[in-house]
């Protein structure tokens, strides 16, 4: 879809001060609707966690969000969606020649990653499914732990907006940051 929204002059898909953007910011500042409307609407792109993203904060999250992205960037989420490689961006065989000097992209080195890793990831995410972290912990040479959030209904949106990250997910990463912080 990427050529044909390009042909359009279509650059942008999702953003701030579209329609749909603009109707959820407005529904979502009603206390009484927000967590019906807005934590639906949060569910569509993740999945559903009650209670677990407060109506403050949902009320804020929906006066930007969605704030729009490069139809790029979706068709990149597309090709990662459809593809059993982790690699740059598929131009397609006459542009990658000219940009990567090879008819297919070049995969991501992984195994160059040095840094140590601490991974968190929960079993309610839709938007990375746990395949793809055990797929990432195989070829990450320093992982210092996996963890699944305890929580069964953690999900993505949850490391950035959820309210219960304070015990699920911040002591982990606090000890780790301590422990490899330079003092």
């Amino acid at each position: 879809m990427e050529y044909v929204l390009n042909l359009c002059g279509m650059r942008e898909v999702f953003s701030k001060g579209a329609l749909s953007q603009e109707f959820l910011a407005f529904f979502c500042q009603f206390h009484w609707i927000s967590e019906l409307v807005c934590g639906t609407a949060e569910a569509m792109f993740d999945s559903f966690h009650p209670g677990s993203i407060r109506k403050e904060t949902l009320k804020v999250l929906f006066g930007h969000f969605p704030a729009g992205t490069s139809t790029q960037n979706m068709a990149r989420y597309g090709q990662s969606m459809n593809s059993d490689r982790f690699q740059k961006f598929d131009y397609g065989s006459y542009k990658n020649i000219k940009l990567y000097g090879s008819h297919e992209p070049p995969s991501y080195n992984l195994s160059a990653v040095s840094a140590p890793a601490v991974v968190l990831y929960g079993k309610n995410d839709r938007l990375v499914d746990e395949r793809d972290v055990s797929w990432l912990l195989e070829r990450l040479p320093n992982v210092v732990e996996a963890v699944r959030v305890s929580d069964p209904l953690w999900n993505h949106l949850d490391v950035t907006y959820s309210h219960l990250t304070n015990h699920s997910i911040f002591p982990k990463i606090n000890n780790y940051l301590l422990k490899y912080s330079n003092d």
